[in-house]
């Protein structure tokens, strides 16, 4: 007969196929042991052999209602197997015996939102938080639940009482993008800034780090700090193209359109199917007085995009320029059609408006 002393110590040395022949011997002798159930349901658990664990823990549990470790571990375990139905239950019962238990009350929480139950995971996470204050997966996940709820300023207040926590560094970087992003959100430029400048030093290869910190710097209207954070991402990831674009829109703003030229010009040869890219383009094009080129540019986001008035009616304005009259005409129509709103931007542009003059049925649009 087996001791239970030697059947702890092979559990407590991780030897859980000899530990569970000791406890499967021991229970045989007490078959009403709810220690021993629990027990053999650990051993059943770290085999791998989830319906036996969950056979032995509810059997646990018959044997003594009151077991909360059993109660928790079938809620995690139906957790895991995405039956979510069943673990609530069993979380719920298992935080009942063990209030002060913030890891159960946090469960719960995962499982109801798993559910969609998103008000009642709000009060589990809230109860976890009321167990351990110290608990940041929890505020995090609240801040998350707040931001999807467009609560910004509850959701920034969860982030924050995170950061205060001291999360794990890895993490770190991440949560203050999300926070700095509720903070772009919420138009709190500054602060933006501040978070997103601590990401990029925490995490320096972090691409969305510096993207997100050009934009708040944007934002701000500090377009040199801007102009040289997208320059940091996109030789972080020169691959993509958001970067490429940002820092070309802040040159312009800057007006140096040479350097915007050789940023649209990246995104376009990283993305040559994208109207938007060949637009812009254009749009420099013309500010360098390269009419004919930015006719050609747009000319190619008009055939990617044959929906998009603004694209016509940049056609129409390029075309003008290079003196392809006939082009312009046909272009400023289409963009008419597609959104008669466009008249009224075409009556005030200095080189289209003789278009107009020429041809007034274009503007007789209702």
């Amino acid at each position: 007969m087996q001791t239970l002393d030697q059947a702890f110590l092979y559990l407590s040395e991780n030897l859980y196929s000899q530990a569970l022949a000791c406890f499967s011997q021991l229970v045989e002798a007490y078959p009403e042991q709810p220690e021993l159930w629990f027990r053999i349901g650990q051993c059943q658990e770290a085999l791998n052999d989830i319906p036996a664990a969950i056979q032995a823990y509810r059997h646990c549990v018959v044997l003594n209602s009151e077991y909360w470790q059993a109660w928790q571990q079938l809620g995690i375990l139906y957790a895991e197997q995405e039956q979510h139905l069943e673990a609530v239950p069993c979380y719920r019962r298992a935080h009942h015996l063990a209030p002060d238990q913030a890891e159960i009350a946090y469960n719960l929480g995962q499982s109801l939102l798993a559910l969609q139950q998103i008000d009642k995971a709000v009060l589990a996470f809230e109860a976890a938080l009321i167990a351990d204050p110290g608990l940041s997966l929890a505020w995090i996940q609240l801040a998350w639940l707040h931001s999807d709820h467009h609560d910004l300023s509850e959701a920034i207040r969860c982030f924050e009482q995170a950061l205060a926590i001291e999360p794990d560094k890895d993490q770190l970087p991440q949560l203050l993008l999300e926070l700095g992003i509720l903070y772009a959100a919420s138009e709190d430029y500054g602060s933006a800034c501040e978070v997103f400048s601590e990401a990029v030093r925490l995490a320096p290869g972090s691409y969305d780090a510096w993207l997100s910190l050009g934009l708040a710097q944007g934002d701000c209207e500090q377009l040199k700090n801007a102009r040289e954070t997208f320059l940091s991402a996109t030789a972080v990831s020169p691959q993509r193209t958001e970067a490429w674009s940002r820092l070309g829109h802040i040159c312009l703003e800057l007006n140096q359109p040479e350097q915007a030229l050789e940023a649209f010009q990246h995104c376009q040869e990283l993305e040559p199917d994208s109207a938007e890219h060949w637009h812009d383009l254009g749009e420099t094009w013309s500010q360098l007085q390269q009419f004919e080129h930015a006719r050609l540019a747009h000319l190619q986001g008009v055939t990617l995009s044959p929906d998009n008035a603004r694209g016509w009616f940049q056609l129409a304005q390029a075309s003008q320029a290079a003196g392809a009259l006939q082009q312009a005409q046909s272009a400023l129509q289409t963009a008419l059609r597609l959104d008669p709103r466009v008249r009224a931007a075409a009556a005030l542009d200095a080189v289209l408006v003789s278009l107009l003059d020429g041809f007034p049925q274009v503007i007789e649009v209702s």
